[in-house]
């Protein structure tokens, strides 16, 4: 978008055509306003703000989310299962070397066994 010269007198002409009038300052506004401000009804000190009320309500919020925090954290430490010793692990490696065997199919040896590996040879047609 290109800018407008400063110097356009055709825009300078009419802006100063179609300018707004500015209507005349009433001199009893003040007067009027204060008067409507004097007739509104204070507000009473001893009833609490909407403010006042909320954080009492909100300030047992902090100290229960600190319990319950507390809470679970020391919770979640009891169903943790404990670390396993070496000597289980030596028995867990062992179980697994031993029954490793046989748990990978071999490669298929006919073309049925290719296309169906988890099929029997029974139950192709």
């Amino acid at each position: 978008m290109s800018l407008l010269p400063e110097d356009d007198p055709r825009l300078t002409h009419f802006v100063k055509q179609h300018r707004p009038i500015v209507p005349a300052a009433d001199p009893t506004l003040e007067q009027r306003i204060m008067t409507l401000v004097e007739k509104m009804p204070r507000a009473i000190s001893s009833q609490p703000s909407n403010w006042q009320r909320w954080r009492r309500r909100g300030m047992w919020l902090l100290p229960t989310s600190i319990a319950a925090g507390l809470v679970a954290i020391s919770g979640s430490q009891l169903f943790l299962s404990p670390q396993p010793t070496e000597t289980e692990l030596a028995e867990l490696e062992t179980f697994i070397e031993s029954t490793w065997q046989g748990t990978v199919a071999e490669q298929p040896t006919t073309e049925t066994e290719e296309l169906y590996p988890l099929v029997g040879e029974g139950a192709v047609n």
